[in-house]
């Protein structure tokens, strides 16, 4: 068997600011983006809790952080393929060992069988039947201490008299015998959530892998404390699929906080292309809602790290919708130069909050009556303002990688697009895009597997299925999972690469830096 899923928390975007109990909650649009076919459910019960993504807990990447809130628990769940026993995982984990009880719960249905707990208050692991509150059937002697980072595998079958075995750090520190099957009268599992109890139990997770007992390869507990590594497009190595749209800019929010640049007001972000391209309307995110607000969209030269001259502006928006995006066409799209700095904007004639990135500072604004319209030179400019969500819509980028490669993507739940932000798109059967990767980071001492992982949607009233492929030297792989047929939003799709198609043994450094991937339609 290939391995049932990793991930590495690295394709959501890049990391918010840890919450504390009682600190503010992330957007829906964090969860939406988890839940879009990767993880299948995440609730925050009565606005309690946190998930986040947090600073890597390996050398690359980001990582999930969970917080319980005061009275309720939170957990993020995933659907397993299929009914499995013995279960076989393996992930990184933090933990200030506060509030309550954290770990991972293998359920049937929504019945917990088995678990892992970690305590917060003496940093004991133990097994349990049932959920991470349920009878201990062994606890560990070792113990880990708050906020350090260690990895903890397990081999759990599901029975009531089944063996389990858990290691930590590539140690052993409990094995035995019990009932693991706490609730139901099947011996198997079939979902897998990771999460934090009430009174404000933190976890930081990072990558995980699961794994089953069946086949040569990844059936068994990996004990080198793993790393998974997510690789984002470079470069186009074949490609027959169509420019859909593409952005420049920054679509996404990691805070909560949002800043209004105020009525009559200019208000900048200075963005460089990486691509010649064209750009042809400007977004940003209301957070709030206004029948009379007017914007206009603006684009302006650089001189010395300063805006400067009007390139050209937009047609005016009358409204603001909080939580959507607002958006003004050019009315003549400008041709962009790669590595050229431009500021992108807008006028606006009313006070209207809108969403930020992050907690820096890029943005810059100068006092400017709406009715005269934009300047022709920008005005003395106020600096260090609010990093206000903004981007451009632009075509022409001549390839296809620009169109996937961003993160978190802008089409997905997680961004403010409306799905034809940034994609390309094809129909005809046997077409396939394969991009170009960078090297790994470092060269391992083993690839156990290789994930091949796309957002896609079927746009079409029609059937379709596709292939997510690894090419090598000369051979094309589909991996664990051919003829996938994605749903009608964004779902992410996954294939599992154990050895090397060209070779079909274990992959080497070198084979996977040579190898392209990408996406075919198989139907």
């Amino acid at each position: 068997m290939v391995a049932l899923f990793i991930d590495g928390f690295d394709k959501y975007g890049p990391a918010w600011p840890l919450y504390v109990v009682g600190g503010a909650i992330p957007s829906a649009n964090l969860l939406n983006a988890l839940e879009a076919g990767e993880w299948n459910s995440t609730t925050l019960p009565n606005g309690q809790g946190a998930v986040a993504i947090a600073p890597g807990l390996s050398s690359t990447g980001y990582a999930l952080a969970i917080e319980g809130g005061l009275s309720v628990a939170v957990f993020l769940t995933k659907t397993l393929p299929g009914n499995i026993s013995p279960l076989i995982a393996g992930f990184r984990f933090s933990t200030p060992l506060t509030g309550g009880n954290v770990g991972v719960i293998l359920y049937d249905g929504i019945t917990a069988q088995a678990s892992v707990s970690i305590n917060v208050t003496t940093g004991n692991i133990s097994v349990r039947s049932g959920g991470i509150t349920g009878t201990a059937l062994a606890t560990s002697s070792a113990s880990v201490t708050a906020n350090t980072t260690h990895y903890l595998e397990f081999d759990i079958a599901i029975g009531t008299s089944a063996s389990y075995q858990v290691w930590l750090d590539g140690v052993s520190i409990i094995s035995g015998t019990g009932n693991t099957r706490g609730g139901t009268s099947d011996n198997y599992v079939n979902s897998f959530s990771i999460g934090a109890n009430p009174d404000g139990a933190f976890l930081v997770f990072d990558d995980l892998y699961l794994f089953d007992s069946t086949g040569s390869t990844n059936n068994a507990v990996l004990n080198t404390n793993p790393r998974i590594e997510t690789q984002f497009p470079t470069g186009d190595s074949s490609v027959q699929f169509t420019f859909g749209g593409a952005t420049l800019g920054q679509t996404y929010s990691t805070v909560i906080a949002t800043n209004a640049p105020g009525a009559n007001e200019l208000f900048l972000r200075p963005f460089i292309p990486t691509l010649n391209c064209t750009i042809n309307s400007i977004a940003c995110v209301p957070e709030a809602t206004s029948a009379t607000a007017h914007n206009e969209a603006v684009i302006y030269s650089d001189s010395s790290n300063s805006p400067h001259s009007l390139l050209s502006g937009g047609t005016a928006v009358t409204g603001t919708t909080a939580n959507a995006a607002l958006t003004s066409a050019l009315t003549t799209p400008q041709s962009l130069i790669a590595g050229t700095r431009y500021w992108l904007g807008f006028i606006t004639d009313t006070s209207v909050v809108l969403a930020e990135v992050d907690s820096t500072t890029t943005g810059e604004k100068a006092a400017n009556t709406y009715t005269s319209g934009p300047p022709a030179t920008a005005p003395a400019m106020t600096t260090n303002q609010s990093s206000w969500v903004l981007w451009g819509n632009i075509t022409g980028t001549g390839v296809n990688y620009y169109e996937v490669d961003a993160n978190p993507q802008p089409d997905s739940a997680m961004g403010y697009g409306d799905g034809t932000g940034s994609y390309v798109y094809d129909s005809t059967p046997g077409q396939e895009d394969l991009y170009n990767f960078p090297n790994l980071t470092a060269t391992p001492s083993a690839i156990y597997t290789v994930a091949v992982k796309a957002l896609i949607e079927n746009a079409t009233s029609g059937a379709r299925t596709i292939n997510l492929v690894t090419k090598s030297g000369a051979t094309t792989g589909t991996g664990s999972d051919s003829g996938q047929s994605p749903g009608t939003s964004y779902i992410w799709m996954d294939s599992f690469f154990t050895t090397d198609p060209n070779t079909s043994a274990a992959w080497t450094a070198s084979g996977l830096n040579n190898a392209t991937s990408g996406v075919e339609i198989a139907s």
